[in-house]
């Protein structure tokens, strides 16, 4: 769209650039998954990259490889070095006034399930240094691009830190950021693209507020039909992020146990719309871009 506009468009992706990238966590990659099996990614999205701009005709590109990794990742970790001995939590990390540690610890409560990031614990602190040495790479990198190209906007594809690190070092340089997402619907429904000024979270805070004015509105045939296909799916359990085995007519012999309750053959139908680790993930990203949030119901 933009070049169809007659804007001047630069792509930049990567070649081996990261340690552990959003691409490979979405094929089930983990943390501590081997070299080679994060680098068999790396083969894949390239190539997957390039057919893109091939097919949109988008011939300006910056690929981040081997070069950059070791010219940015000295600097990286020589920054890295030197926190490392004040002795502070890596969460609370920050440089060039934005809180890599912060905005890191999003990636990391996602990768690896939990509500809490325990830096005692030698697998969370590594999974998480490991985020924040890759947020900093991006950081590192779009800021030396920004600095030459002097971008008016960048456009980056949702809430990854490695993102906002990206569109936060050509904030630095006058670029005004927007965020492209597809829409949170029937899991993730790849018909409807969003494209938010700013970050998901500061837009979404915005529609709070614009509910209040939407609520009385009434709704038309088809988006009833789109919320009844969205709560369809769900029990169905179907999709990346429905978080529900899906609804059985089948009896079973699940138990709920707490202190007073134990319920065995009784129907039980449970439809989560998020998880709590990605709950508080999202809590951890709001308080690191600044961005107020309503009261958390989970304690």
């Amino acid at each position: 769209l933009l070049k169809d506009n007659g804007d001047d468009v630069t792509i930049v992706n990567c070649d081996h650039f990261f340690k552990f990238c959003p691409a490979m966590r979405c094929h089930g990659i983990t943390p501590y998954s081997s070299e080679e099996e994060k680098s068999s990614i790396c083969s894949k999205c390239l190539p997957a990259s390039k057919d893109l701009l091939s097919h949109y005709q988008l011939d300006q590109t910056i690929t981040l490889g081997q070069k950059e990794s070791i010219e940015l990742g000295a600097k990286c970790d020589l920054i890295l070095s030197e926190y490392s001995n004040s002795g502070k939590s890596w969460e609370n990390f920050s440089y060039d006034n934005f809180t890599f540690g912060g905005i890191a610890s999003y990636d990391a409560s996602l990768a690896l399930k939990s509500l809490i990031l325990d830096e005692d614990s030698i697998s969370t602190k590594e999974t998480l240094l490991s985020h924040i040495r890759d947020t900093m790479m991006s950081y590192l990198a779009i800021d030396k691009i920004s600095r030459k190209l002097k971008p008016e906007i960048i456009v980056y594809y949702n809430d990854y830190a490695i993102m906002h690190a990206a569109a936060k070092a050509a904030i630095k340089h006058g670029a005004k950021p927007s965020i492209i997402a597809h829409a949170s619907h029937r899991n993730v429904d790849f018909r409807k693209i969003n494209i938010f000024p700013g970050s998901t979270l500061s837009v979404e805070t915005v529609h709070r507020e614009r509910w209040r004015i939407w609520r009385e509105l009434p709704l038309t045939q088809s988006i009833i039909s789109e919320i009844g296909a969205d709560i369809i799916q769900r029990f169905r359990g179907e999709g990346t992020h429905i978080f529900s085995n899906g609804r059985s007519l089948e009896s079973s012999n699940i138990s709920i146990k707490s202190s007073v309750l134990t319920f065995p053959n009784r129907p039980l139908l449970v439809a989560f719309t998020s998880s709590p680790d990605e709950v508080f993930a999202g809590f951890r990203m709001a308080k690191a871009l600044g961005v107020p949030i309503p009261p958390q119901k989970y304690t």
